[in-house]
């Protein structure tokens, strides 16, 4: 049985501020034996990690921004551009091989999320609803996720959703062992989801200011020694 967390990010992500290294240190203090990294809409984190050699499995993925909303990509090997239709999106996914997991469908913190019009166009399409997100402070918005799911016979996936220090491993999977994209599938329906802990609404309005300061300072450095930029 591993632990795999199903969706997080990276410093690779815009709103992303965890580096690599503590990335690491806390996916092993977390127990994981493997993390699907989501960055939004790249695969450089993934990729930076898996060349770090981590003692836990790299799995790609991306948090996909589509003209409807975001997706989730499981197993994908190349980046898909961002601001496609939803359907434009999955079917590139799935030419991939690649898996399609409907991120918070629910959750009304989640300013990016599939609204309904749209998740009752794209269910059949899809391979998995994310019905754990422990960046998620209410559990009654995941378990509405959790019960569309099941009305549609689509397994569910678990994840931290973390974009801050302190995050990762919050909210995983326990999933029998798997060697690609149809293993993990196959397994998905038997998994046992874990939530060891959920974000606070402050934590999550805190973090996001963090991020916004961040940007401001590279928006400021990049202006001071960018001439081009200072005239902006």
């Amino acid at each position: 049985m591993m632990r795999v967390e199903c969706h997080v990010h990276t410093e690779a992500s815009w709103d992303g501020l965890l580096d690599y290294r503590r990335f690491i240190a806390e996916a092993v203090a977390a127990g994981l034996d493997a993390v699907i990294v989501c960055d939004h809409n790249t695969l450089s984190g993934a990729e930076m990690l898996r060349g770090m050699n981590p003692p836990f499995r790299v799995i790609s993925g991306i948090e996909l921004s589509t003209t409807d909303g975001e997706l989730l990509a499981f197993f994908i090997r190349e980046n898909i551009p961002a601001r496609l239709r939803a359907e434009e999106v999955i079917a590139r996914v799935r030419a991939q091989g690649a898996l399609v997991v409907l991120p918070h469908p629910f959750v009304r913190t989640a300013a990016n999320r599939l609204r309904p019009r749209t998740l009752e166009r794209v269910i059949d399409l899809v391979d998995a609803v994310e019905g754990f997100n422990g960046r998620n402070g209410r559990a009654s918005m995941d378990e509405l996720g959790r019960e569309w799911a099941a009305r549609h016979g689509k397994p569910l996936t678990a994840g931290s959703d973390a974009h801050l220090p302190g995050g990762i491993g919050t909210a995983y999977l326990e999933i029998d062992d798997f060697t690609d994209a149809a293993g993990f599938l196959a397994n998905l329906p038997a998994a046992r989801p874990v939530v060891t802990r959920r974000s606070s609404d402050l934590a999550s309005v805190l973090g996001f200011a963090q991020v916004l300061a961040r940007l401001a300072i590279n928006r400021l450095h990049v202006a001071r020694h960018d001439p081009q930029e200072r005239k902006r």
